[in-house]
């Protein structure tokens, strides 16, 4: 566990109950690492911020980032389960409310600084609960638009502006069984693949039963066949570095909740996890392949081996369910949910530690598993700099820290830079003045 993560472990006040804790129900990880946390409360550590929060990179509250006046619909509701970040920083947010800042717009763009961005609207139609923000800015929900007289359950705005209507012609009312995906991500090509229970879409002369995949236009792609059937459906997505994808839902013959499928839709046989009260769980695919779900209700965090078995060693638990999972340019995980207590083999003392809603898992590059540093060449040049080289692993932060004399108590800091695999030099200015040097290592 990454104990320097600390979000606090004050009440967040729920938004339909003063005395209830509020619900976190979507997270986002910014470029910068800072995490976007959406949900149903109105304070946030003690500071009021409704229904929207940023943290900072250690858990704090950011309280540059602007907030927000959300008011529940006429039935008392509101939810805000979906949030993504798009390339340019701006900030997508959707769920069910009556009024944000005066508006009746259930899909809203923030600024990067959190402020209302007033020159996007989503028109007449109904968005849902998912996001996916593309490389090229292009924003997709999963919600409901009434085009051509024709139910369309998938929605496309390039570049996050006006809704696209020649998009998903295929997936109308006449095509899905009246519903859209609940489960999606995007293929480096721009194409998607789709999961959930909109049963058979009919498309090249073949019935994409709750999975299916897009071309980056749109259309049914050819070459992509589901193999699922009554009453299978899927719940979760996650696509693996070598184009595969995982899946977390319910699945017959054998009765499974974690599947695993090649590129082109088929069962991968070499994949199989004996997990079968996992069908709701979150789901996330770490850098190196490596597979993270849920299972007893959210309450336990699977790491899965290559092969699906459950790695019987990643021990963490917590004390009410995990329900969403992202991960950041380092490579840890941050996990959200219903929680108060993380239990797992964090170290030889820590066992046991009090987070509420979110807390931050090390990812492979955790404390133990980064290689020490080798020192290379030494250069000195007098009254000039002197250099360290060394081999660096990529994401893992290097320091070069000084002091004068052993007796000191501080170290200072000379130079930071972040390891990419390649040999790099740390430099530290000296000028007659002899010292002591130490490499920190911050994954």
């Amino acid at each position: 566990m990454d104990t320097s993560f600390d979000a606090g472990t004050a009440n967040r006040i729920a938004f339909n109950n003063p005395d209830g804790d509020g619900a976190v129900q979507g997270i986002a990880i910014q470029a910068d690492d800072k995490i976007l946390v959406v949900g149903n409360f109105k304070e946030w550590n003690g500071q009021p911020r409704t229904n929207i929060v940023r943290l900072n990179v250690n858990g704090s509250v950011d309280t540059s980032f602007a907030g927000h006046v959300f008011t529940p619909t006429v039935n008392g509701e509101i939810s805000v389960p979906g949030v993504a970040v798009a390339p340019d920083g701006k900030i997508y947010v959707t769920g069910q409310w009556g009024t944000v800042d005066g508006r009746t717009d259930q899909l809203i763009r923030l600024n990067t600084d959190g402020t209302l961005d007033t020159s996007f609207a989503v028109g007449d139609a109904a968005p849902g609960f998912l996001l996916l923000t593309l490389p090229d800015g292009t924003l997709l929900n999963n919600g409901a638009a009434l085009i051509n007289n024709r139910l369309r359950y998938l929605l496309r705005h390039p570049a996050g502006g006006a809704l696209d209507t020649a998009f998903g012609g295929p997936f109308s009312d006449a095509r899905f069984s009246g519903s859209g995906p609940s489960a999606w991500f995007a293929n480096p090509d721009g194409s998607l693949v789709l999961g959930g229970a909109f049963g058979a879409i009919d498309g090249a002369g073949f019935p994409q039963f709750n999975l299916a995949r897009l071309n980056a236009d749109g259309t049914l792609a050819d070459g992509f066949h589901s193999p699922l059937t009554q009453p299978e459906f899927v719940n979760g997505l996650a696509r693996l570095p070598d184009g595969k994808f995982v899946a977390v839902g319910d699945f017959q013959s054998p009765l499974r909740n974690v599947r695993r499928f090649n590129a082109d839709g088929s069962v991968d046989i070499a994949f199989d996890c004996p997990l079968t009260d996992a069908s709701n769980s979150a789901l996330l695919a770490e850098s190196d392949g490596t597979v993270l779900t849920t299972a007893s209700n959210g309450n336990r965090l699977h790491r899965l081996e290559a092969n699906g078995a459950p790695d019987d060693t990643y021990l963490v638990q917590v004390n009410l369910g995990i329900r969403r999972m992202a991960i950041d340019s380092r490579g840890r995980v941050v996990i959200a949910g219903f929680f108060s207590q993380v239990t797992g083999a964090f170290d030889d003392l820590e066992h046991r530690v009090n987070r509420k809603s979110i807390a931050r898992l090390y990812g492979r590059n955790r404390p133990g598993t980064i290689p020490p540093v080798r020192l290379g060449a030494v250069t000195f040049t007098p009254g000039g700099p002197l250099g360290f080289t060394l081999s660096t692993v990529p994401g893992v932060t290097y320091v070069l820290e000084t002091k004068a004399n052993l007796s000191d108590v501080n170290w200072t800091v000379s130079q930071t830079i972040t390891g990419d695999g390649s040999t790099r030099t740390l430099q530290a200015a000296i000028a007659g003045v002899q010292g002591y040097y130490r490499v920190r290592i911050l994954p």
